[in-house]
């Protein structure tokens, strides 16, 4: 049945699955993140430090490891943020399911209503027929 309802159901609806794939879009953000950061420690772990050579080759891998810390940190920031992110997709997911879970039981009142509006109506009808054919059995008597 078409209640009034109707069109801002669907509004709501697609509000959710809205929301829905922008989690799903962060939360496979956050995994490619977590997948480098797990990267830079594989080639973190790979870096050895020269038992001998010049001070300049001890330098240059300190460097080296100091730049893949750094990345870390960097990457490790990004997810933190897109974890603030989550929580604030997460919480408009939830009012997004609420509100649609609002229209949704109007939905359902407006359809209960307008069923039993119809079965008074029929009710009535039926009433109605019936004292015609009685009246006319009556008649034909």
């Amino acid at each position: 049945m078409k209640t009034k309802f109707d069109s801002l159901l669907k509004l709501k609806k697609q509000a959710v699955d809205k929301s829905e794939v922008e989690i799903i879009k962060n939360n496979n953000l956050i995994a490619s993140k977590y997948e480098e950061l797990s990267e830079f420690i594989r080639e973190l772990d790979a870096v050895c430090v020269p038992e001998s050579g010049s001070f300049w080759d001890f330098k240059r891998v300190s460097e080296i490891k100091k730049m893949l810390v750094y990345q870390m940190d960097l990457l490790q920031e990004e997810i933190s943020g897109l974890k603030n992110i989550e929580k604030k997709l997460r919480e408009f997911y939830r009012l997004a399911c609420i509100e649609y879970e609002k229209i949704k039981y109007l939905q359902e009142n407006e359809i209960k209503k307008m069923v039993q509006h119809f079965k008074r109506l029929e009710g009535k009808n039926l009433d109605e027929v019936a004292m015609m054919l009685f009246t006319s059995n009556k008649e034909n008597v």
